[in-house]
């Protein structure tokens, strides 16, 4: 019954967005704060089994698997507090089934619509963030509105992702075009842009450098397969529609339109949009409302970050490893604080730094002719694109880790550091119990030459 706990807290948390280091760190202080300390856990791509071998040596193993991942981080949240309080003991085995029950049908703290227009929101603000004009943000906002509409429609038939992504990135790019053909917009390329950051798998990419270095290898190449397939999705549906447009007599976007440099209001609105982009998506992440402001201003620090570094002259690479460090850093004792786990907070927070118009550009190197420009081009274009957002995947896992002293000194408690502190207290216990039965056990081996055995 230990088990079957543990694994279903596991097991919601899979499906609900989290990593695999903290599903693994669950589990296991769920069993031993309940007295199964010698439990086993083997945690797969897509699903999550639990083993323990009782005093008279039977086996017994638990179950689950997963056959879909929806996020809902205030779940995540719900059952950060939840283990808190069995490794506390303040809740036994009884409240807790009741607890990890009423958290699976817990329901969503935002709407479908809510969150519809929040990504909608969201591709306005990226669009508005990287320079385009005011047709080009309305146009975003709507192509976002129709995008989440559709995708909904899709998996409701039951489309693999992969074509419901390459679905949405293609009828995108097909709208920016004929936005740009029939002089609606000037900036055709950040409406791509903006569609890019919303179909990234960013969380999945996180995850994956998470697993990595964490040494889950199955899992990280489990996820690193589906963040593949991603981003080849994407990259499949601009190039379709690309050469869509191509075919029936369309004028190519151009993407080499020359950005202005930021200035005085411009800077203003990169900031305002940031903070839009961080905390709607928060809300698309179906986050609890009190996480959201935090994330938001994160969000906004981290491209204040990335932009100051970009002024002041250094790489793409390297302003996105920091700013996401940063990003990382600031998320652990926040979130800490407000009772869940720092994933709920950094996903949404590193959404303005994702290097959307870098994966655009360099599909737009590959779909050109090879006599104007070679095909190496263009996959090494699309390589440094995928590397600059992996660097925000590895900066925000730093900054994770050396907020870890931080987080314990402001007195902000993770599962693991808990976990270890009632193992711990467990072994202290049983310490003691060994100091004081030891004489009476003692005498009654007496004569016997053995010492006496608790």
């Amino acid at each position: 019954m230990i088990l079957d706990l543990a694994v279903d807290i596991g097991a919601v948390m899979l499906r609900a967005g989290a990593n695999t280091s903290d599903v693994d760190v669950c589990v296991i202080a769920t069993c031993t704060a309940m007295g199964l300390e010698t439990a086993e856990v083997d945690i797969m791509h897509n699903s999550i089994t639990a083993h323990y071998s009782d005093p008279d040596g039977r086996l017994h193993t638990v179950m689950r698997v997963m056959r879909e991942q929806r996020f809902h981080y205030a779940k995540l949240s719900a059952v950060h507090t939840l283990v808190l309080d069995i490794i506390d003991h303040k809740a036994e085995f009884d409240e807790a089934r009741e607890r990890i029950d009423a958290i699976r049908w817990q329901r969503r703290p935002h709407t479908e619509w809510t969150v519809t227009l929040a990504f909608a929101t969201l591709a306005a603000a990226v669009v508005v963030l990287v320079g385009g004009g005011v047709f080009s943000t309305i146009l975003g906002f709507v192509t976002a509105l129709l995008n989440d509409r559709f995708a909904r429609l899709l998996g409701r038939i039951g489309l693999p992702e992969f074509f419901s992504t390459m679905a949405m990135a293609g009828f995108t790019t097909f709208v920016a075009m004929t936005a740009w053909n029939f002089d609606i917009v000037s900036s055709p390329q950040f409406i791509v842009t903006s569609s890019v950051v919303l179909l990234l798998p960013t969380q999945k990419l996180v995850s994956v450098v998470q697993d990595a270095i964490t040494r889950f290898p199955i899992t990280a190449a489990g996820r690193s397969v589906e963040v593949v397939l991603g981003i080849a999705g994407i990259v499949s549906g601009i190039a379709s529609a690309l050469m869509l447009g191509r075919a029936i007599g369309m004028e190519t976007i151009d993407v080499l339109v020359e950005v202005p440099q930021a200035r005085g209001f411009g800077i203003v609105l990169g900031i305002v949009a940031s903070f839009v982009i961080a905390a709607t998506g928060a809300v698309g992440m179906q986050t609890r409302k009190r996480i959201i402001l935090p994330a938001a201003l994160v969000g906004t620090i981290g491209y204040l970050v990335l932009f100051g570094l970009t002024r002041w002259g250094m790489g793409n690479i390297v302003t996105t490893f920091i700013a996401a460090t940063v990003i990382g850093f600031l998320c652990r004792p926040i979130a800490l604080r407000q009772g869940s786990p720092a994933t709920v907070m950094i996903i949404p927070a590193v959404l303005p730094i994702l290097q959307g118009m870098a994966v655009f550009s360099a599909v737009y190197t590959i779909v050109q002719p090879s006599e104007y420009v070679p095909l190496a081009t263009g996959l090494g274009a699309l390589f440094a694109a995928i590397i600059a957002n992996a660097a925000i995947a590895v900066g925000v896992v730093l900054g994770d880790w050396l907020a870890q002293p931080v987080s314990k000194r402001l007195g902000s408690r993770d599962i693991e550091s808990a976990g270890e502190e009632a193992q711990a207290n467990l072994e202290a216990e049983a310490d003691a119990g060994d100091d004081t039965t030891a004489p009476e056990a003692g005498a009654a081996d007496e004569g016997t030459g053995r010492p006496g055995i608790l």
